[in-house]
């Protein structure tokens, strides 16, 4: 393997999966999620497609308005490589089976994909949303917020969070009380040596400027939930670890969760059942909150 096509491996978590070839885990994924959300919309009392900026992709779901007002919500954000279109804020609905079951709220949110937007303007809108979002809570009395995402999901939040606490009041800032990146890259730099890149269109300098582990982070007291699975990229796993060592020295509260026997796919197709560790984790931790 040439040196180009090592990085183009650790850089693609298709490479990795030991359930199906790489051509085809990803499709297989995309109609499995897919599927599972839509069944789950038509059971779940939910408002759909609420808008909060310009372009079509960018709304979200709140799943589970039923729910008593004061329940916790958590914002998930969708990944793709900020570029795969099969993917909307609607993808990811199925995570809320487990979570409606044990009376928390989701928020599925969406966002423009690249070359349509760069990432730097995506961040930007998609940060809004989620502010959007967290006044929502607060409308409602809700005891407790946190966001998710995975993979590029997880990285977009990991990027935009220091911003976003910096833009949110006191009141915003408190109900925000943990984060869950799920199978995310925390150093993007060498991106540009990969094919993702071709549609990303990233400058080495914006690359580091979109990698927390290269940059001053302002977590403020929200905890970080720092997620990998046994069978993704080792660069995933290896990133995973370095970014805990570096919010454990930011004095960031944290933990790191490696998930065994899941790829980057499995880990997330999985959190629609209540026993899978993840999900359980996600559960436990949401309800600790008083």
């Amino acid at each position: 393997m040439s040196t180009g096509e090592e990085i183009e491996s650790f850089y693609t978590p298709s490479w990795w999966t030991r359930r199906y070839t790489k051509e085809t885990v990803v499709g297989i994924h995309l109609e499995l999620i897919n599927k599972k959300s839509e069944e789950l919309l038509r059971t779940i009392p939910c408002k759909l497609d609420v808008q909060y900026g310009c372009g079509p992709r960018e709304k979200y779901n709140i799943i589970g308005t039923d729910l008593e007002n004061d329940s916790p919500i958590l914002i998930h954000v969708h990944g793709g490589y900020y570029q795969e279109e099969r993917i909307s804020h609607s993808s990811h609905a199925f995570i809320a089976n487990a979570l409606y079951k044990n009376h928390i709220k989701t928020i599925t949110i969406g966002y423009e994909l690249c070359p349509k937007k760069e990432v730097t303007e995506i961040l930007t809108d998609l940060s809004a949303g989620i502010k959007e979002c967290i006044k929502y809570g607060l409308s409602c009395k809700t005891r407790g917020i946190f966001l998710s995402g995975h993979s590029g999901g997880a990285h977009a939040v990991s990027v935009l969070f220091s911003k976003l606490c910096a833009d949110l009041n006191e009141e915003e800032k408190h109900i925000v009380k943990g984060c869950f990146l799920i199978s995310a890259l925390y150093n993007i730099e060498k991106i540009t040596e990969v094919s993702a890149n071709q549609l990303l269109n990233l400058s080495t300098e914006t690359a580091i400027e979109l990698s927390p582990l290269l940059n001053e982070l302002n977590y403020g007291t929200t905890k970080f939930y720092i997620i990998a699975s046994e069978y993704d990229s080792p660069l995933f796993i290896k990133q995973a670890k370095q970014f805990q060592r570096k919010l454990k020295q930011n004095k960031v509260e944290n933990e790191l969760h490696i998930i065994t026997e899941v790829d980057h796919y499995d880990i997330l197709e999985n959190l629609y059942f209540e026993d899978f560790t993840l999900t359980k984790l996600i559960i436990n931790s949401i309800n600790k909150i008083k």
